[in-house]
This record gives structure tokens, C-alpha cells and sequence, in this order.
């Protein structure tokens, strides 16, 4: 308690003087940064009164769900056309195929956007 009894030392800006103090001295950063690698090495919390099964799903098990389904979905219609003798793949008549190209700007090939869910 001696050195706080020095007139340079008020409690009033201790704080703020500490805090100049690392800036000036470059500890702020590496506080943070100390800060911010201990941190990092938690899970976020979750909240509490949250049951498991509310909880966000990853996206990665979005992508690999989304892709099972597709392949059950192309293995079906696989499936339906071999059975009605219907061709799946066949080539496009040129008047198609012309006007197809005329309008392929217009239509689009995105993708849901799966990260807002």
C-alpha cells in the first residue's frame, strides 16, 4: 500500500492510467490476444434452458443429408422410367436445342441458401 500513497498515484485515473499504460507499452495487444486464444479454446454456450434436440444443426451434416437425398431421388426415377420404358437421357430436337440456347440466360442455376437455417 506505500506506493499508493504517492502523490503521482491517483486512485480517481488508476484505471485509465493502466490503461495507457498498455498501449503505450504494446500489452494491450497481447493481453487481447492471450485473451482471445484462451477463449477460442471453449464451445460457444449454449443457452441453457435449450434441449439438445433445438439446438442448430452443422451445415456440413445439412450438405450430406441433402446429397443422401438426392441420390434416393435419382436412384427412384431411375428406377420408374426403366420400368415405364421410358428413355431418361435422350437428345434434344434442334428446334429445342435452339431455343434453349436463346433463353439460357434467363434462367437460373443458384442454389438455396442453406446457411440462413
Amino acid at each position: 500500500m506505500a506506493s499508493l500513497q504517492r502523490p503521482e498515484i491517483k486512485l480517481e485515473s488508476l484505471k485509465e492510467d493502466i490503461k495507457e499504460f498498455f498501449k503505450i507499452s504494446g500489452w494491450e495487444k497481447k493481453l487481447q490476444n492471450a485473451v482471445y486464444s484462451e477463449l477460442s479454446v471453449f464451445p460457444l454456450p449454449s443457452h441453457p434452458a435449450a434441449p439438445p434436440e433445438h439446438l442448430k444443426e452443422p451445415l456440413v451434416y445439412m450438405r450430406k443429408a441433402q446429397g443422401s437425398w438426392e441420390k434416393r431421388i435419382l436412384k427412384s426415377l431411375n428406377s420408374m422410367c426403366t420400368e415405364l420404358s421410358i428413355p431418361l437421357a435422350r437428345k434434344r430436337p434442334v428446334g429445342e436445342q435452339k431455343e434453349l440456347l436463346n433463353k439460357w440466360n434467363e434462367m437460373g442455376t443458384d442454389e438455396p441458401d442453406l446457411s440462413l437455417f
